[in-house]
């Protein structure tokens, strides 16, 4: 693997730099026992591109979230009014 830092220079990973599991495809992984690990032969093949993606997707779905329980609470205040009326024209 080769990654280039943002000052030009080749990246040199020690024995204390880590990846997550993001950057590892789920093929890549034995979820055959009680503890999910990653297989000996394992490739991280997802970066930033990909990773960045998967937070756009992230943010989109919990706006979508949102404004669809945004449109539950008008429905709920527009029923509520509904109600209200239909209830003062019945005295």
């Amino acid at each position: 693997m080769q990654l280039i830092e943002p000052n030009g220079e080749m990246w040199q990973p020690t024995a204390n730099d880590r990846l997550c599991s993001r950057h590892f495809s789920v093929d890549m992984f034995d979820r055959t026992g009680q503890t999910v690990r990653l297989l000996d032969n394992a490739v991280p093949s997802i970066f930033d591109l990909e990773l960045q993606n998967d937070l756009e997707m992230q943010n989109h779905l919990e706006m979508q979230n949102d404004l669809e329980l945004k449109n539950d609470l008008e429905l709920k205040n527009d029923q509520s009014r509904i109600e209200m009326q239909v209830n003062h024209n019945c005295l």
